[in-house]
């Protein structure tokens, strides 16, 4: 399976990593890392992590309060990446596309 992130979810990770970086270099390079295993972990069992809401999964990366939501179809699509603190009205929106 491929992973696929969409516009969006490249511009979280861009957003959270200047975020992470703010707070402590090593974070933000360290969240890059974590990222780059979860892709991995996608690659090979995208339906590794729970759907939170139909056709949406989400997989944690508690360390960095991370949160990635993916759709599976064809590919792993990976629709947005945020920290939990705006998890909440992520998901909101990614439900009312």
């Amino acid at each position: 399976m491929k992973v696929v992130f969409t516009e969006d979810a490249r511009l979280d990770v861009s957003d959270l990593y200047l975020y992470l970086q703010e707070q402590r270099e090593e974070l933000a390079d360290q969240s890059a890392q974590s990222l780059v295993e979860l892709e991995g972990i996608l690659n090979r069992n995208p339906r590794a992590f729970p759907e939170k809401h139909p056709g949406i999964r989400v997989a944690s990366i508690l360390k960095y309060s991370v949160n990635v939501f993916y759709r599976v179809k064809d590919d792993a699509l990976v629709i947005a990446v945020v920290h939990s603190s705006r998890g909440d009205s992520t998901l909101r929106r990614l439900l009312d596309r």
